[in-house]
Formats: structure tokens, C-alpha cells, sequence
């Protein structure tokens, strides 16, 4: 659908006419056409493509200046793409702690305690030693997906919260962290898993330790990044109010990833612990894999919306 906006100001003899065309792309949701004094603009919240422009008058000026700022939003095929991600994220981070925490897949998590010796966490790196290498590798994969899952929801959050996105800069600064965090832990299993049977105990437990404790910025990257959404999405809008009010829960799920700093044993034991493992890491990957349902559903309303629908073209 092609459109075009025309805008004309006759002064002083000379008229200027500023003209844009744009192809538009299926969109989550439209606003209408907003006029107002001085200028016109149009607004589309989470989809497709975008023009605006505003005339910007100076009264101590004795000519005016139009001023035309076009602004590129993403397609319902970009953000099925980002929809994506967020599962796919979500499911492979899951297959890799399953591959970690078993002796085979699928299998019961069955590893040692944090507070074990560094032997008994060699020798259990010596026995399956291939699988916690296939554990980091995917752990470093995820990361590719969470990109694309990233760019869409600061995409939609910056759309619906308009002009300086302070809060969708947040979001994205913790899950920049969370990706960095996850590249830290990926790292250290794949180095403790590398040669543990040529190495020291010590060197493979300190490394291990370093793979657990990762879960610490992890939780805190996590935890900024889910209170920016909930700000975001409960004040602004964007997505679906129930984004930002599981994203405040599962935000506060993630303190328990602090226990790993304190504590080798109990509750908030980072490698086994209810609080210090199974509860934020389990409600932030289904967090993960319920929002990118829930955008991959609205991406295609929308594209389902816009079939049929006739151009609305402006006439020349």
C-alpha cells in the first residue's frame, strides 16, 4: 500500500512542498492521523513502515522551516522473527542445562553439591566430559537468538513509550548484560569441560565455581531488564499488560540467583538450590518462551488485519 504525505506552506511568495512516499508494512496496530497546529504527523505504534513529519515554526524567524523526520518501524515478519528468538532462546538454554545437569538425555538432574571436592567435580566432568562440551556450545549459541528477540522488544517498547525511550534504553542495557553473563558462564563450562582429566581438580572445580557463580550478573542483568519492561508496558502500553506484570514477578524471582555468592549448600545453592537455581532460572526461560508467544500472536492478527484492506492513498 503506497501512501504519501503532502505538506505546503505559502509565505512571503514562495510555496515548498515537501513529499514522502513510503511503502507500508503489516503492522500490530495503526492510530489514526493526527493534525494539529503547526505541524501533522503520523504514528504507527508496533509495525509497519512509518513517516512523520512536523513544521517547526520560529516566530523571531521571518521564514518558517519544515522539518521532515522519518522514522523505520518493523514488519509483522521482523517481529515473528524476534518472536522467535525469545522461544528459541528460551527452549535451547533448557536443553543445555539438561544436558548439564545429567548424566544423559533426558534424564533426572543427578551432579555434585557446590560444597563437594574438587576431585568429585573432576572426576564427574572426566565422565561426561562430551555432553558438558555440547552444554556450552548450545549456551553460546542461544545467545544468536536472544539478539533478534532483544531488537524486537526494544523496537515495541520504544515505539510505545516515544520520545527519549529512557526506560527502553534500560531494557536494553540488561539484556545486553544477561547476553554477557551468558557468554561468561558458556565460556567457563566449556573451559572446565575441555581437558578436566589433564588438568588440576582444582583448576576444573574453580572453573565449575565460576560457570555457577555467572548466575549472579546473570540474575541482576535479568532482574534490570524485566523492571524496565513492566515500567514500559504498565505505563505506555506496547504489549499486553500481563508482559509487564509477570515481568515484575519474575524480576524479583532473579534475587535468588544472589544466594550462589553466599552459599554452597541449601535453598540458594547455585548449582541445585530451589531459590539460588530451579525458581529464576526456570521462570525466566518460560518467561522467555511465553513472550515470544504472545508477540508472535499479535504479529499475526495484525498481518491477518491488513488482508483486504484497500491502499489509502493520499491524491496528488
Amino acid at each position: 500500500m503506497l501512501e504519501e504525505l503532502k505538506f505546503s506552506r505559502k509565505g512571503d511568495g514562495n510555496h515548498e512542498l515537501a513529499t514522502y512516499r513510503s511503502q507500508s508494512r503489516p503492522q500490530f496496530s495503526r492510530q489514526s492521523q493526527q493534525n494539529e497546529e503547526g505541524g501533522a504527523a503520523v504514528h504507527d505504534d508496533i509495525g509497519g513502515g512509518v513517516a512523520s513529519a512536523t513544521r517547526l515554526e520560529h516566530p523571531d524567524s521571518s521564514r518558517a522551516s519544515l522539518a521532515t523526520s522519518v522514522r523505520s518501524k518493523m514488519t509483522s515478519t521482523e517481529a515473528k522473527i524476534g518472536a522467535a528468538g525469545g522461544i528459541l532462546y528460551g527452549l535451547i538454554s533448557l536443553v543445555a542445562w539438561q544436558l548439564w545437569a545429567c548424566p544423559s538425555f533426558p534424564h533426572l538432574p543427578s551432579f555434585p553439591l557446590m560444597s563437594a571436592l574438587p576431585a568429585t567435580w573432576a572426576h564427574w566432568y572426566v565422565q561426561h566430559q562430551d555432553v558438558k562440551r555440547l552444554a556450552g556450545s548450545l549456551w553460546a549459541l542461544s545467545v544468536i537468538p536472544m539478539v533478534f528477540f532483544l531488537s524486537t522488544l526494544y523496537t515495541a517498547l520504544r515505539q510505545a513509550e516515544g520520545g527519549r525511550g529512557y526506560w527502553s534504553r534500560i531494557m536494553l542495557v540488561g539484556g545486553i548484560l544477561t547476553e554477557v553473563s551468558v557468554v561468561l558462564f558458556s565460556l567457563a563450562l566449556l573451559m572446565a569441560a575441555y581437558h578436566p582429566s589433564q588438568v588440576s581438580p582444582d583448576i576444573t572445580y574453580t572453573l565449575n565455581g565460576i560457570f555457577i557463580v555467572c548466575a549472579v550478573p546473570l540474575g541482576v542483568g535479568f532482574m534490570t531488564m524485566t523492571a524496565a519492561i513492566a515500567v514500559v508496558v504498565l505505563k505506555y502500553g506496547g504489549l499486553p499488560r500481563w508482559i509487564g506484570k509477570a515481568a515484575l514477578i519474575v524480576g524479583v524471582f532473579q534475587l535468588g540467583f544472589q544466594g550462589s555468592s553466599w552459599t554452597d549448600h541449601g535453598t540458594f545453592d547455585g548449582s541445585g538450590g530451589f531459590l539460588g537455581l530451579y525458581l529464576p532460572y526456570a521462570s525466566s526461560l518460560i518467561w522467555f518462551i511465553a513472550m515470544g508467544i504472545a508477540i508472535a500472536r499479535m504479529a499475526g492478527k495484525a498481518q491477518k488485519s491488513e488482508v483486504g484492506r484497500s491502499p489509502d492513498v493520499a491524491p496528488a
